[in-house]
C-alpha cells in the first residue's frame, strides 16, 4: 500500500522464505544474503527501479568485529539517476560510552563501521 521504490531490510533469518515472499508481491523483485544467523537484503520495484549490481563489502574476517553482517550495496537507476544504497546492521547494545581503546567495545565497533562505511 505505501507504494514504495526501495526497501531495505534487516534480520532476515530464511532466505527460501524471503524468496518465497517475494514471488507473492506483483512488481517487485528482492535480494537477500544470510550472514550468520540473520541476514540484510532490498527489495525494489522492478519498473522503477533498473538494478546495476547487488554485492556485499567487508567481507574479510579483520572486518567481522565492526560489522556482524557484511553490508550489501545496491548499484541502481532511478529516474535516470544513478544511486548506491548500502544496508547495514550495526553491532548493538552497549553502555552509551564509546571506549576508543577497545575494539571490542559496542559503540566503538559502531563508530569504526560508520567510519570504513564513510571511507568506502
Amino acid at each position: 500500500a505505501l507504494d514504495m521504490d526501495v526497501i531495505a531490510v534487516q534480520e532476515i533469518n530464511d532466505t527460501s522464505a524471503f524468496t518465497n515472499m517475494m514471488l507473492g508481491i506483483n512488481g517487485y523483485d528482492g535480494f537477500a544474503r544470510l550472514n550468520y544467523l540473520v541476514g540484510l537484503g532490498f527489495i525494489y520495484k522492478t519498473a522503477t527501479v533498473q538494478i546495476n549490481d547487488l554485492y556485499e563489502i567487508y567481507t574479510a574476517p579483520q572486518y567481522w568485529n565492526n560489522f556482524p553482517r557484511a553490508p550489501i550495496v545496491m548499484d541502481m537507476n532511478f529516474m535516470n539517476q544513478r544511486y548506491v544504497l548500502i544496508v547495514n546492521h550495526l553491532k548493538c547494545c552497549g553502555d552509551g560510552v564509546i571506549d576508543l581503546g577497545n575494539t571490542n567495545d559496542e559503540e566503538n565497533r559502531r563508530l569504526e563501521a560508520m567510519n570504513l562505511l564513510k571511507n568506502y
